[in-house]
């Protein structure tokens, strides 16, 4: 398998994606690279901070488990009970990664202390913040290569948070890796 790509992508990325003339001087171009940090801002908001993070969650517990508010995890750094005790987790048998899920040996009511490592380092996710930059290009420079030719949205859009229409794909790219709404 190849090297996963940046995160967040580059201009010179979106140019190659966008498949700009050669010698095309995005450096130059203040809308793409207003574009691309829309799609960055947009991607930020579904899955978190890009990239590695080190996050530290503070949850009641609900059972035998913690449920963190992530998915995708790379490691649980440390579990810290409500009276201050630091657990030993193992990482195959006591945590899934995928899931957020720390299975603890016992149920101790108070606030929990959680600190994982998250690697938001997917092909799909960069792939999907092309795909919304493509889109909030095409809809200020059209289509075709004619200058004045724009297009309207396509229809298999959903509407979005922050005032534009995501593309149904780079959503259900997403959505893997999105996270979990916070309650109250």
């Amino acid at each position: 398998m190849s090297d996963l790509p940046p995160l967040p992508p580059t201009v010179e990325d979106v140019v190659a994606f966008l498949n700009l003339p050669a010698g095309y001087a995005a450096d130059k171009d203040t809308l793409l690279e207003e574009v691309l940090a829309a799609a960055i801002e947009w991607a930020v908001d579904k899955v978190g901070p890009l990239g590695e993070t080190t996050s530290t969650c503070r949850l009641e517990q609900s059972g035998p488990t913690l449920v963190l508010p992530m998915t995708h995890l790379a490691s649980v750094v440390s579990v810290v009970d409500p009276n201050g005790v630091t657990l030993e987790v193992d990482p195959v048998r006591d945590v899934n990664l995928l899931a957020g899920i720390v299975i603890v040996p016992y149920f101790r009511s108070g606030s929990w202390t959680v600190q994982v490592t998250t690697v938001q380092q997917a092909a799909s996710i960069a792939l999907a913040i092309k795909i919304v930059c493509k889109h909030l290009w095409e809809t200020q420079r059209g289509r075709g290569a004619r200058s004045g030719q724009f297009a309207s949205a396509p229809e298999d859009t959903i509407p979005g948070p922050r005032g534009f229409a995501v593309p149904a794909r780079a959503a259900e790219l997403i959505r893997p890796f999105a996270r979990v709404p916070a309650i109250g």
